[in-house]
């Protein structure tokens, strides 16, 4: 169980500098084409990266249909590979200037290689582009990584969680006349972290990197109590997420027994255990929590 917690707590740390580490520049593309420049060797997007190490990464609506489209090729005899998909292209030529008194040899432009995609429906897409010439050699591969929204997602994180909720703990000490008095053990009421818990959350998934939603989960601490949170979270992040989530908590508690009080005095020769002072019973506060995202679906095609 400890070794599980270390390891946990670990990954916990490894994607909160996943998330404040991303640098994706995003291009919205509202026409849903994804545009690659063969001559130039860049995605239309942002051709300055800024030292960026991210491949270009593109912004889709979910269950839309993206267009990968391929500008510059070298001749009508490229090839273009999508994925796991051949297409072997023969665009039609132009010529640059539409007069009739020129010639088709003055000038040639090779029309755009479009192919329509599937409809995505994951998190993220990855598309692979591959450019080959007449005899199958490869000239160029590419990728494109697609970040979808625009629809109600459902994750599972885990993580470290906070509550007020503690169990009361009492013993006896010595009082006068052979009696002794119910003592609170104040060591007991400090708040300790509850780790690992579980959270799902629900919330629309946007066009930014941070979204708004619910929280609703549970926790098992080291007494074996589960206890029960739910409240607003803050979803942080694009492919690796962190979530903020914070509310009402329910667990069972220990309290004094309503037939005792605190500073109560009991024969000393007929004292019940210490452990009988106590009853569990459910009790609510607030919980504030820090977990990350299991369940991000990065597709790749």
């Amino acid at each position: 169980m400890k070794t599980l917690k270390n390891l946990l707590f670990i990954l916990l740390l490894f994607n909160l500098t996943q998330v404040f580490g991303q640098k994706s520049k995003v291009k919205r593309t509202e026409d849903l084409v994804l545009q690659f420049d063969y001559k130039e060797k860049t995605w239309n997007y942002d051709s300055t990266q800024d030292g960026n190490k991210h491949k270009p990464y593109f912004l889709v609506k979910y269950k839309s249909q993206p267009v990968i489209k391929v500008t510059s090729l070298p001749s009508t005899t490229t090839k273009v590979t999508i994925d796991e998909y051949f297409f072997d292209v023969t665009p039609e030529v132009e010529t640059k200037d539409k007069s009739p008194d020129k010639s088709l040899s003055d000038g040639l432009i090779v029309t755009p290689f479009i192919q329509t995609m599937a409809v995505v429906d994951s998190d993220e897409v990855s598309y692979k582009v591959t450019i080959k010439d007449a005899n199958d050699e490869t000239l160029h591969t590419t990728a494109a990584f697609v970040k979808v929204y625009g629809r109600l997602k459902i994750d599972l994180s885990t993580g470290v969680l906070f509550h007020n909720l503690q169990d009361e703990s009492y013993y006896f000490s010595d009082a006068e006349n052979e009696q002794s008095s119910i003592s609170k053990d104040r060591n007991k009421g400090k708040i300790k972290p509850l780790f690992p818990a579980v959270l799902t959350h629900f919330y629309w998934q946007g066009k930014g990197s941070t979204n708004f939603g619910a929280s609703i989960g549970f926790g098992l601490d080291d007494s074996g109590k589960i206890g029960y949170y739910t409240g607003p979270a803050l979803i942080l992040g694009d492919r690796q997420r962190v979530i903020l989530s914070g509310g009402w908590a329910l667990r069972p508690t220990d309290v004094l027994i309503g037939k005792y009080r605190e500073g109560q005095l009991l024969n000393t020769s007929n004292l019940p255990d210490a452990s009988d002072l106590v009853e569990s019973e459910y009790k609510s506060g607030i919980f504030l929590s820090l977990t990350y995202n299991l369940t991000s679906k990065v597709e790749k095609r």
